[in-house]
């Protein structure tokens, strides 16, 4: 199974999708309403990092595919599906809001490399990018030097988002 073979068999059913980017954000609303002052503490503490991670992961994912459409591919933002490019990052957006009104980021287990995870793949994808319109040759005013540089000072700045939130938060 591809990829778009996945997505077209959420575009087949659009239960499953609906379903799922709906409970997640309901599921934080009623935390927030529930947890009373105690979203800090152990079970709810956990119950928010179970939702951070279940909103993330295809909502990032999403993002991903539509700026690759976008930028590589011939991607048509009128064209973009609703259940598999639209809602998940709506839904990953309306629940990090939600979980942020009750608990802040830096006490759910995790979040700091989910963010510097981010960071690494945004450095990876401009560089990419760079890679893929350059076409290995810098046909530029730009003397080729600078454009090296660019590409080094890319380059450290993924190694020092790496050490900051990947290192730095395994140490702990």
């Amino acid at each position: 199974m591809t990829v778009a073979d996945f997505l077209n068999a959420f575009d087949q059913q659009t239960e499953l999708p609906v379903f799922y980017f709906t409970a997640v954000p309901l599921s934080a609303f009623l935390a927030l309403w529930l947890h009373q002052g105690r979203a800090a503490q152990s079970p709810w503490k956990y119950f928010f990092t179970g939702l951070v991670y279940l909103t993330i992961i295809p909502g990032v994912f999403a993002l991903l595919t539509n700026v690759y459409l976008l930028v590589f591919g011939s991607g048509d933002v009128l064209g973009f599906n609703i259940y598999t490019q639209i809602l998940p990052v709506v839904s990953m957006l309306l629940t990090l809001w939600l979980i942020r009104k009750s608990i802040s980021f830096d006490l759910i287990p995790g979040f700091d490399k989910v963010i510097g995870f981010m960071g690494i793949v945004g450095v990876v994808f401009i560089i990419l990018f760079i890679l893929d319109r350059s076409h290995i040759l810098f046909i530029t005013r730009v003397p080729f030097q600078y454009g090296l540089l660019f590409m080094l000072g890319l380059i450290l700045l993924g190694v020092w988002m790496w050490q900051r939130y990947i290192k730095s938060s395994s140490s702990r």
